[in-house]
């Protein structure tokens, strides 16, 4: 009599067990699916991701070969946003490398490689757009005597960038657009070469004028300011008060409003 109240109290754990079962198996395969999809998800964004960057790459050779075409049939004598893994291919045909006169450069600029563009023996002016990181390539180019222009459009430069500048000793022509403060500029005092400038500065005041007067071979100067105070209290403007100060120089001042 016992024994059958002890199978009959075990009865509903078989029933119980027999319910949790096939539940625990479901929820294991779908736990399965679930990391199995995840790490299929996960290979074909990196595929994807892969074939991408493939993608780039080629185009981006490709049109890096279109400029080395176009330099040896004498089209051109620029070169736009070198990758950094292609200027050694750039400088490994000389002849191509030797008709480099203008860069253009945008954008990241931190590669070391990119220093090597210090290399191209005619290389004569560098156009900074949009660049980001523009000191360390600076820095790399420093005193190269190729270097006879300079412009920085939509790049901030700093003290440290001016510094880079002043290397340049053959440097005859700047345009700064943008600057984090017109003392940063004090690193161009006395340049020896510099015969065209063009910049932006925070207001006009006769505190420039001693930095413009200590260049010496100064022909051109522009200069665009955001707080006008063109007029003195004797009534001349700013430009006037220039180029009475530099009478050898065409000076001209207009109102930035960036």
């Amino acid at each position: 009599m016992r024994d059958r109240e002890e199978q009959k109290a075990m009865l509903p754990d078989q029933e119980n067990l027999e319910t949790v079962g096939p539940k625990l198996a479901w929820f294991g395969w779908m736990l399965l699916f679930g990391v199995l999809g995840i790490l299929a998800t996960i290979g074909i964004q990196n595929l994807v991701r892969t074939s991408c960057e493939r993608d780039e790459l080629c185009q981006s050779h490709a049109w890096m070969m279109d400029q080395m075409e176009q330099l040896r049939r004498g089209e051109i004598n620029c070169f736009v946003n070198p990758d950094p893994w292609f200027v050694a291919e750039l400088l490994g045909d000389a002849a191509c490398a030797a008709k480099v006169r203008d860069l253009y450069l945008g954008g990241d600029l931190s590669d070391p490689r990119l220093g090597r563009l210090r290399e191209l023996p005619n290389l004569k002016c560098i156009i900074f757009l949009f660049a980001d990181n523009h000191g360390a390539f600076l820095q790399r180019m420093c005193g190269k005597i190729t270097i006879e222009e300079l412009t920085f459009d939509h790049t901030r430069l700093a003290r440290g960038d001016v510094d880079q500048i002043s290397s340049f000793s053959h440097l005859k022509s700047l345009h700064i657009e943008s600057l984090s403060q017109f003392s940063d500029l004090d690193g161009l005092r006395g340049h020896p070469s510099l015969e065209r400038l063009s910049l932006a500065a925070s207001a006009a005041n006769k505190g420039m004028i001693p930095l413009f007067q200590s260049m010496p071979h100064l022909r051109d100067l522009g200069l665009g300011v955001c707080h006008d105070e063109k007029v003195s209290p004797a009534g001349d403007s700013f430009e006037k008060r220039l180029a009475k100060a530099l009478p050898g120089c065409k000076c001209r001042v207009w109102e930035d409003d960036r």
